[in-house]
């Protein structure tokens, strides 16, 4: 339960700061009229239920992210399976985010640190102190 518990906030985390970080650039940037006029013709109930699912997502893969990291987490020999864990959703989400809005590599890189403090630091540190406290 404390494990779900942490992956519950590190996912919150990294879902406020993301979708907030999204929703500012898209109201806030000429660069995406195009695509904040494609937006405003899709039903409201979508949007939420797009929003809702973007939570879920994140809450999901590091909750995921969390039980692996825990139970490998005595096993010094499995660091490098979690480094390359980090790495490939670091991977997968700067090169879908470059993908599609390749002129924010700014914008890019803040959400890629912030994943990587989250699944780097802040997670582990969180499990270490439910283990020892």
């Amino acid at each position: 339960m404390k494990l779900l518990l942490v992956g519950m906030i590190s996912g919150q985390i990294i879902s406020i700061i993301f979708s907030s970080h999204i929703f500012f650039l898209l109201i806030f940037y000429d660069r995406f009229s195009y695509i904040r006029n494609n937006i405003s013709k899709i039903n409201r109930s979508y949007l939420i239920m797009i929003s809702i699912g973007m939570f879920f997502f994140w809450n999901l893969l590091s909750v995921i992210y969390v039980y692996i990291s825990y139970f490998t987490y005595e096993n010094y020999e499995f660091l490098g399976f979690r480094i390359i864990i980090i790495i490939i959703i670091i991977f997968i989400v700067f090169s879908i985010s470059y993908i599609f809005v390749r002129k924010f590599l700014l914008h890019i890189l803040f959400e890629t640190v912030v994943i990587l403090f989250v699944f780097g630091v802040l997670a582990p540190f969180m499990i270490k102190r439910i283990e020892f406290g």
